[in-house]
């Protein structure tokens, strides 16, 4: 499938659209690729597709991800094979596919599926008069909890990398101020002779696996890079753990993560306290300058401590 989306690609690029021409014109559909992709015809009954289209505005899970197998579900009901729809070229991108406005019957398939809660609005790119009335629609499944909303999300999720699309068990992807800054510093993250990012990615993944947990990212390269970890029902403290890879030396980066004292125990006496170190809190902190087990074992111990008693404050 993706071969032949590809070739389908290349083809649209380096083929003439006379159809585009006009900014309104009718297609059939030819296949439903996923919650964000289909492929139409200008021609009725053709099985060769000749445009991709993107649903302007807006982002649906992809198969992998939570609710993706129900968006390529309902858009395969709304629009199946052979289905008349008209499309309003918004752009084309520099790989081929088309972003663009699809109705069904008169209806706005992207609107239906920000209804439906198996799409989100892009904030983004979505600029047009009536994004300001799907994100209306966004926020009523927000309220309803329906389709992807039902996974105790407020925030759209996050639109990047596999890396720091991270879900808890019920699917949840977590909830980053910051996102795109994580991402790149993850990607960017290459020399570790340490290893330190296998166990900050480690933590990241764990932390990720409650729910309700809100972060926040802030890179500040050459001192450190830092992730903050939040219960939503923390009222008076804005965080319960902080994860900073300290990049005094990039070439040689260490992990420090920091608890309020009086949210773990140190059995071990493997932590440092730190008086007034935490948002004017003491503090216990925990170094982990290299890969090692016991080490990243004891500290990922006392995250779950104290994210234990994050979810009672």
């Amino acid at each position: 499938m993706l071969i032949r989306l590809m070739a389908l690609i290349a083809f649209v690029v380096f083929t003439a659209l006379p159809a585009l021409a006009e900014s309104t014109w009718d297609a059939y559909v030819v296949s439903v690729e996923d919650g964000n992709t289909v492929t139409v015809s200008t021609k009725y009954g053709s099985k060769e597709p000749e445009y991709v289209l993107l649903f302007y505005g807006i982002e649906a899970p992809t198969q992998s991800q939570p609710f993706g197998r129900e968006a390529m579900a309902f858009l395969q009901r709304m629009m199946p094979v052979g289905t008349k729809v008209g499309v309003e070229s918004v752009g084309q991108l520099e790989a081929g596919p088309i972003s663009a406005l699809v109705q069904v019957a008169g209806d706005s398939v992207n609107y239906k599926l920000v209804m439906a809660g198996l799409a989100w609005v892009d904030r983004q790119k979505c600029r047009a008069i009536f994004c300001r009335r799907w994100l209306i629609q966004e926020h009523q499944a927000v309220v309803d909890r329906r389709g992807i909303w039902s996974l105790n999300m407020s925030t759209p999720p996050l639109a990047v990398g596999p890396l720091t699309r991270r879900r808890n068990p019920k699917g949840a992807f977590m909830d980053v101020t910051g996102s795109e800054e994580l991402r790149e510093f993850l990607d960017s993250w290459q020399n570790d002779p340490q290893h330190i990012k296998k166990s900050f990615t480690e933590y990241m993944d764990f932390l990720a696996a409650h729910s309700n947990m809100s972060f926040t990212f802030k890179a500040r390269p050459g001192v450190s890079f830092s992730l903050r970890a939040r219960h939503s029902v923390q009222t008076e403290r804005v965080l319960f753990v902080l994860l900073d890879v300290v990049d005094d030396e990039p070439a040689s980066r260490w992990l420090s993560v920091c608890f309020y004292n009086d949210m773990v125990s140190d059995p071990a006496d493997k932590g440092d306290f730190v008086p007034g170190g935490l948002m004017g809190e003491d503090a216990r902190c925990f170094n982990l300058e290299k890969d090692d087990d016991v080490m990243r074992d004891y500290i990922k111990a006392r995250l779950a401590e104290a994210a234990r008693k994050a979810s009672k404050e």
